[in-house]
């Protein structure tokens, strides 16, 4: 009885390990194929050791609570470090998130379990993989949508990576199982099925090697020469009346350090300015005439106030170039009264800054710079792929302005920017990544990096970014066609089951 319980002991606690190694995936290990390996484990525990749905779900939640523990844990340093919170109270409101974070791994398991059975390899092999990807999607969606940590975001630098510009992060994501499962499929085949579940494994990658050599876009103009300011303000000082002038300092002088580089584009962080643009008029006036005498454009975030109750979180541009962006989809409790009135009790306990913030039109005319029209995202909206997409293809150049020292020396940041390089590839563009402590970096049309910045210091990131014209297969398709299809494959599955069903028993 004892050596039972030991073991049943020791087989949770693997399936916890598992989750956890799911996130050295991601950025900033990058170690792609621990999604593979560990989805692969996850299938067989569901395949092999689930004896009913529950227990399915059981092992489910288990491995997406190892997962989420280690991917998202984050969110307790903006609880307690930044938000101030009791450190019992960060812990509890961190841990009640990422339980039910881990609840969607539970219901594809008992899904899984409870409609399909392991003696149809094939269609439970798909099954796994569609039921993966509508929870992601489910996620995605539910309560504002939290599309963090998508299996699809880990492959940005692995063969499947060239799946990326036609299936977007669903179908990569669809991918991603199928390869987990195929992999567990040849320890369990005979050696005639293992040789063609092998061939099918690798036909996977050699494929998406062979696409990744396809350019779905090309140059529409002239390399532009960018300076991406890094002004590392600290979080505890940033919001301070006292300390504003001094942070303004801080952005003229490095900005005065682009222009004598001669840069043609100057971008500026999430929140640069933490007041209003009447506040700070006289300054953007200044900044305005010397930009146009100079021929040159300034991208800055800051809240934009409309009348005396609404607010945005947005980015303006001044100089040469003028216009505005209003962030479209905002952060829950941070940004703006999200399940009021429990959220007013939250921001007042916090004391969040500019926390009652107006989501900005779905739709929006693109900011410009000359005649190169330029997608903008404020922090992470950049994960939210139908967002990003309806932008595209009439958009030639992503900037994505952000502010994550909110969370630390964390993860956070490195996962943005994977997402970040995700859309990149995505939309075969080049994108710029302009943040205030990190982490500053711009990304080619194929995800990878040009240049970075260090971390947690001051430094200008300078470098020469081509805008880019064309339609890669997701922009024609879009998310919604590729869940629709991954929908019928499910259908198409249960089905299938059921006339065999039928006719076994006719029989």
């Amino acid at each position: 009885m004892l050596l039972h319980k030991l073991k049943s002991i020791t087989f949770w606690g693997s399936l916890i390990i598992a989750g956890i190694l799911l996130t050295g995936a991601f950025a900033p290990f990058y170690g792609w194929p621990l999604a593979i390996l560990t989805l692969a484990y996850l299938f067989f525990t569901w395949q092999k050791k689930a004896i009913n749905p529950k227990q399915a779900a059981c092992y489910g939640w288990l491995f997406g609570l190892g997962f989420f523990t280690s991917a998202v844990s984050w969110i307790y340093i903006s609880l307690y470090t930044f938000g101030g919170l009791p450190l019992w109270l960060a812990i509890f409101i961190s841990a009640l998130l990422i339980s039910s974070l881990a609840l969607f791994p539970a219901i594809t398991g008992y899904l899984l379990n409870r409609i399909f059975t392991p003696n149809h390899k094939l269609i439970y092999l798909i099954a796994f993989s569609c039921l993966w990807v509508l929870t992601e999607w489910l996620r995605s969606t539910l309560l504002s949508g939290f599309p963090w940590a998508l299996i699809a975001y880990s492959q940005t630098n692995s063969p499947l990576a060239g799946f990326i510009p036609i299936f977007g992060q669903f179908g990569v994501s669809w991918l991603v199982c199928c390869a987990a499962a195929l992999l567990c499929y040849l320890l369990d085949f005979k050696r005639t099925q293992r040789i063609i579940v092998f061939c099918a494994f690798l036909l996977l990658f050699i494929l998406g090697l062979a696409l990744q050599q396809i350019n779905w876009t090309q140059p529409s103009g002239k390399a532009i020469k960018i300076s991406a300011i890094q002004a590392f303000v600290p979080q505890q000082l940033k919001w301070e009346a006292a300390q504003f002038k001094t942070n303004l300092q801080t952005y003229t002088q490095m900005t005065e350090q682009a222009l004598a580089l001669n840069s043609d584009l100057i971008i500026w962080p999430e929140s640069a300015i933490t007041l209003p643009i009447q506040y700070v008029d006289d300054y953007l006036s200044v900044w305005n005439t010397r930009l146009n005498k100079t021929k040159k454009t300034l991208l800055l975030g800051l809240p934009i106030q409309t009348n005396t109750e609404t607010y945005y979180n947005g980015l303006i541009s001044i100089g040469v170039n003028h216009g505005e962006y209003k962030k479209r989809h905002l952060v829950p409790f941070g940004e703006y009264p999200f399940l009021y009135p429990i959220s007013k009790y939250i921001i007042q306990y916090f004391h969040i800054p500019m926390s009652n913030f107006t989501p900005g039109k779905s739709q929006q005319v693109l900011m410009q710079f000359n005649q190169t029209k330029l997608a903008n995202y404020i922090c992470y909206e950049i994960a939210f792929e139908k967002l990003v997409l309806s932008d595209f293809p009439q958009a030639n150049l992503i900037i994505n302005i952000s502010d994550d020292s909110w969370f630390g020396h964390s993860l956070a940041a490195w996962q943005q920017v994977q997402i970040g390089q995700f859309r990149a590839i995505e939309t075969g563009r080049y994108a710029i990544f302009a943040t205030n402590d990190g982490i500053t970096a711009m990304s080619n049309p194929k995800g990878d990096f040009v240049k970075t910045l260090p971390r947690y210091q001051k430094a200008i990131l300078t470098t020469k970014a081509i805008p880019m014209t064309g339609k890669t297969p997701i922009m024609i398709m879009n998310s919604r066609t590729v869940l629709l299809g991954i929908i019928l494959l499910l259908l198409l599955g249960y089905y299938w089951i059921s006339i065999k069903k039928f006719f076994k028993m006719l029989c």
